[in-house]
């Protein structure tokens, strides 16, 4: 596939995708799932995601690169459409001069497509945290831009592919969450790594928001 050909395919993908969101959000909900004494829990399903059409995200962490044996301080930045398909952005700072990177960023689209699907079908259990954490799980695809030790900055550029979960503190989704996220990562060998792939792990606590821009209705949720 040519540069062309995945650059109209993404385009393509991400339409198709906020088409379904739209429908989806637009769907009644079953009569059974906004009863709270008819489902096994005693929430509704929502917990406070439709506050909003977007959701804001900022956290603040730490990053274990398994390759350079290194912990970086990380902060992260997201913007989520129906708690469903966003854009994140990511910086991490490397401490030491025995770190092959003196830090790292990522930028890349994320997809949770448990949350619309499950709410719509009234597969949600009823149980905040259970939903919200099953509701969480999150693919990452991406750049990750590096900067070596004595190099030019971000002059390392390779992908990056993210898998996260996280869980509430609170038993709803706007406030503080705890996430964890684990990374692929290409183009290692521009760091000095006889691997061109390598892996890292994010842990990180999180604030979560709302706000809307018009295309969700009030609904009460």
């Amino acid at each position: 596939m040519n540069g062309y050909a995945a650059v109209t395919f993404c385009i393509a993908f991400v339409g198709a995708t906020l088409g379904q969101l739209a429908s989806s959000a637009a769907t009644p909900l079953p009569a059974h799932v906004t009863d709270p004494g008819a489902t096994p829990g005693s929430g509704d399903g929502v917990y406070g995601r439709y506050s909003g059409d977007l959701a804001y995200r900022v956290g603040l962490g730490i990053e274990w690169d398994v390759q350079a044996q290194a912990t970086r301080p990380l902060i992260v930045a997201e913007l989520i459409g129906y708690q469903t398909i966003g854009t994140y952005l990511s910086y991490r700072q490397g401490l030491t001069k025995f770190d092959e990177a003196t830090n790292v960023i990522s930028v890349g689209a994320t997809l949770s497509p448990l949350f619309l699907l499950r709410w719509s079908n009234a597969w949600e259990l009823g149980y905040p945290y259970l939903d919200l954490m099953i509701d969480s799980l999150t693919v990452a695809p991406g750049l990750v831009l590096s900067t070596p030790d004595s190099g030019p900055f971000a002059s390392s550029v390779g992908l990056e592919l993210g898998f996260i979960a996280g869980v509430p503190i609170l038993p709803r989704a706007d406030g503080p969450w705890i996430r964890a996220q684990f990374n692929v990562l290409s183009a290692r060998r521009s760091l000095g790594f006889d691997s061109p792939w390598g892996s890292s792990f994010f842990v990180y606590l999180q604030w979560q928001g709302f706000f809307n821009v018009g295309s969700l209705q009030d609904d009460g949720y």
